[in-house]
């Protein structure tokens, strides 16, 4: 380890309090360095290095130090084995090895977590311990079932064909738990430093400003293994693609019962929502949400603007509560939820998402959100799925119930809102 300086910007107090966390379980007297200036020991505290730390900086100093460096964040897909300083290389043999790369093979391998990743030609191969590009695999995400990095990594591979077709190609916003459920978490939908492969960006203006802000999205299993690395506990689409932002192919309705209804209550309320809106000639899909709720989606044409969808959305679930009033509400209001069931429409909103199929959530037990078949809902309790037991439900992958969405291809007409 060579001392290269340090850096006292760039740091704000939540991440302060975070680094602090971690940095006190690392302590130790003695320093890591082979040499260090004079002074740089005084009142420092010690740890080992095994954290890795993005920074930025103007250039290096004739003392070999960081000139003007600024704190970026840490890097959780490099382990600390592989840093080492890099070399400049001139104009000449960077374009000498982009055309003969035979001829000239670089000094240093490639920092690809900014670029943009294509379709894998082999993306859906399965990885084993020993090639899954992890650190720290064996951490605990969930002390409730014990499941581990390389356990939630290995669970994205396997469902990662059932899932892909659902978030690929759209922003995601994503839940990162770094330390586990029950240690601090967060909501991150913008592209960061150091990403892991697999996982890129799409630019996506701002409803208000108009300012481009780059989203996180992803299209292959690497993606999936990199959110695994970041700690990545709760993945949730968009409702339209990448290539269309402003028309959504979805409508999800959002059922969340009080804690005092029960399952059945909830399955006839998901049933009579498939009823309705088979009436309107849409045929819709069933999931659980990972927690006591359902969803049901309605695939559609990306031929009308979000505050058509949302209109639609609004005025089916108006009708829904109109028919009863005393189980259902419409209103977001928490104080009015005892003993109903909201109905909310809001996840039709431009910039708003809903969990996708297969994302585990980050609660304690880490269940999963899973497409269900209809007459799953004449099981006597609500179905709950972990992913510290998927060994004993894998086999539902055989079948998808969401196999004939890709197909559908009906759409919202004038007509169909009318009716609503």
């Amino acid at each position: 380890m060579r001392y290269a300086g340090r850096s006292g910007t760039g740091f704000t107090q939540k991440t302060q309090h975070t680094l602090h966390a971690q940095l006190e379980k690392l302590i130790q007297s003695k320093a890591p360095f082979v040499d260090m200036p004079k002074g740089v020991s005084r009142g420092v505290n010690w740890v080992k290095p095994e954290l890795v730390a993005q920074v930025s900086f103007s250039n290096w100093t004739r003392d070999n130090l960081v000139r003007q460096a600024a704190f970026k964040g840490l890097r959780e897909d490099k382990p600390a084995k592989e840093v080492v300083r890099e070399n400049a290389e001139s104009l000449e043999s960077t374009i000498a090895s982009t055309k003969h790369p035979e001829k000239s093979a670089p000094k240093s391998t490639p920092d690809r977590s900014n670029h943009i990743v294509g379709k894998s030609a082999n993306k859906n191969a399965s990885a084993s311990k020993s090639n899954l590009p992890l650190t720290h695999p064996d951490k605990v995400l969930d002390p409730e079932s014990g499941m581990t990095k390389l356990m939630l990594a290995n669970y994205y591979l396997a469902v990662a064909d059932r899932m892909l077709p659902h978030i690929a190609d759209r922003p995601l916003s994503i839940v990162r738990c770094p330390e586990g459920i029950g240690k601090p978490c967060f909501f991150q939908k913008h592209i960061g430093m150091g990403l892991p492969s697999g996982i890129s960006s799409v630019p996506v203006p701002d409803k208000k400003s108009g300012a481009i802000e780059q989203y996180v999205t992803l299209n292959s299993a690497d993606g999936l293994v990199g959110l695994a690395q970041m700690g990545v506990l709760e993945i949730h689409p968009w409702g339209s693609k990448n290539d269309s932002l402003e028309k959504p192919d979805r409508i999800i309705f959002d059922l969340d019962p009080d804690e005092s209804i029960d399952w059945k209550t909830l399955a006839a309320t998901a049933m009579e929502f498939r009823a309705r809106l088979e009436e309107l000639d849409l045929k819709s899909f069933l999931k659980t949400t990972g927690g006591k709720g359902l969803h049901v989606v309605v695939p559609i044409r990306a031929e009308n603007e979000w505050p058509v969808v949302k209109e639609f959305a609004h005025k089916f679930v108006l009708g829904i509560e109109k028919k009863n009033p005393g189980l259902y509400l419409t209103k977001m209001t928490k104080a009015l939820r005892k003993n109903r069931i909201y109905l909310d429409y809001l996840r039709n909103d431009r910039g708003s998402t809903a969990v996708a199929p297969y994302s585990t959530r980050a609660r304690p037990g880490a269940a999963v959100a899973l497409p269900l078949d209809w007459k799953e809902l004449n099981a006597k309790t609500r179905p709950v799925f972990q992913v510290a037991d998927f060994g004993s439900w894998k086999k539902r992958l055989a079948s998808d119930p969401w196999a004939e969405m890709s197909n559908v291809k009906q759409r919202l007409s004038a007509k169909t809102i009318r009716d609503a």
